[in-house]
């Protein structure tokens, strides 16, 4: 799996290291997902990202469906149907958001510039998120059914990437590994 180049919402992406490395640029007042390539309907699927950058853009990985509104703020309450995210900003606590609203987690943590593991079990619905703590040391942070999920659906690996804002332009750097690079192209390393 990779970023699904063809889906994505038109809003300054660039997509390099065979499509597993995201660079965007949102204007202000923009919001953007994107998805993997890969269709999630029965089996569990494991997936890691990095988020490379620590500006004040929201961020998000989850599952989604193909037929959510890709431009639209997750955060909203009512903007998701059929979706779950782990979310941070610069608000710099750790969330949850789905069809439901978001939930707070921690906070006092963000997990820009930390792995984030992401598990997704199609057949139930159940999904889990871990966060980096200490290198390769991975502690669980969300697990749960959460409302919106419906195991008879496909769903696809998401990546919320936009909060544009009412002020500056947002860039950001959002690497992610099926399996391919667990160096997130040199950028993460055990060391």
């Amino acid at each position: 799996a990779t970023y699904n180049v063809l889906h994505p919402p038109p809003h300054g992406n660039t997509y390099t290291q065979g499509n597993l490395k995201l660079d965007f640029s949102l204007a202000t007042n923009n919001f953007a997902s994107i998805l993997g390539t890969k269709g999630m309907y029965d089996g569990i699927f494991y997936w890691e990202t990095y988020i490379a950058d620590t500006n004040t853009t929201t961020k998000a990985v989850g599952v989604s469906t193909q037929q959510e509104n890709f431009t639209v703020d997750i955060t909203t309450s009512g903007n998701l149907t059929n979706s779950a995210y782990l979310l941070s900003s610069s608000l710099g606590n750790i969330r949850t958001v789905d069809k439901d609203g978001v939930t707070v987690l921690n906070s006092s943590t963000t997990y820009q510039q930390r792995i984030i593991a992401t598990t997704f079990n199609a057949t139930t619905g159940d999904l889990s998120f871990s966060y980096e703590t200490a290198a390769g040391t991975l502690t669980n942070v969300a697990s749960s059914n959460f409302d919106g999920i419906d195991s008879n659906l496909v769903y696809f690996p998401a990546f919320y990437h936009g909060d544009g804002g009412a002020s500056t332009p947002k860039i950001g750097t959002i690497h992610v590994n099926f399996g391919q690079d667990a160096t997130f192209a040199g950028t993460k390393t055990d060391s």
